[in-house]
């Protein structure tokens, strides 16, 4: 199944100026965020703060997941949510994301395009 999200990444960097580790994930602002690890129950509130972080300093988004082992689908959900009330002209770029979430997001809302790159 192709997904809608796909292409080249381009624009600003983000720079959040806050760290989380957990047992179960650690998210690094660096540039915008590298996650490893998974994101479920234990860290949604860490995750939403994160993604509220960067949603406020402009520019687009660039999230690392190529460490994700895993996201649950309340974070996927709030990704997506980013995305819808991203302003016109910014992005979230995906950085080798788990093929799972992608399947969940090209099915759950694939009736509207969402400013999401995805880099393989």
């Amino acid at each position: 199944m192709s997904s809608p999200y796909g292409g080249e990444a381009s624009g600003s960097r983000s720079s959040a100026s806050a760290e989380t580790d957990t047992a179960s994930v650690r998210i690094r602002p660096m540039g915008g965020l590298r996650v490893v690890g998974e994101v479920d129950v234990a860290v949604h509130q860490k995750w939403s703060d994160m993604l509220t972080l960067l949603a406020g300093e402009g520019g687009d988004i660039h999230l690392d997941m190529s460490e994700l082992t895993f996201i649950d689908g309340r974070a996927t959900a709030e990704l997506v949510e980013l995305a819808r009330t991203l302003p016109a002209g910014r992005t979230i770029t995906l950085c080798r994301p788990p093929r799972v979430m992608l399947r969940v997001m090209n099915v759950m809302w694939s009736q509207a395009p969402l400013p999401v790159r995805v880099l393989s």
